[in-house]
């Protein structure tokens, strides 16, 4: 089952930051495909995880990566 998520970002204002993003989490276990619109400051991210809990560990893993690179994500509601 595919699962779609968005997120908010703020710092990645740029294309350079969205390709470093898309880049490094699409290395992420789970993580099927990011596709991050600076312009409005928002990341959809496509995963493959069936319990809700995996789903929510790999956000967080997410929001660390993107913190690691440089810049802030959070969970849309």
């Amino acid at each position: 089952m595919k699962h779609e998520r968005y997120m908010q970002l703020h710092g990645a204002a740029c294309p350079s930051c969205a390709l470093a993003i898309e880049k490094y989490g699409r290395k992420l276990n789970g993580v099927e495909d990011i596709q991050v619109d600076s312009f409005n400051s928002r990341m959809r991210v496509n995963f493959s995880i069936e319990d809700e809990k995996d789903q929510n560990i790999a956000l967080e893993k997410l929001i660390e990566l993107v913190k690691r690179i440089g810049y802030n994500a959070a969970i849309s509601g």
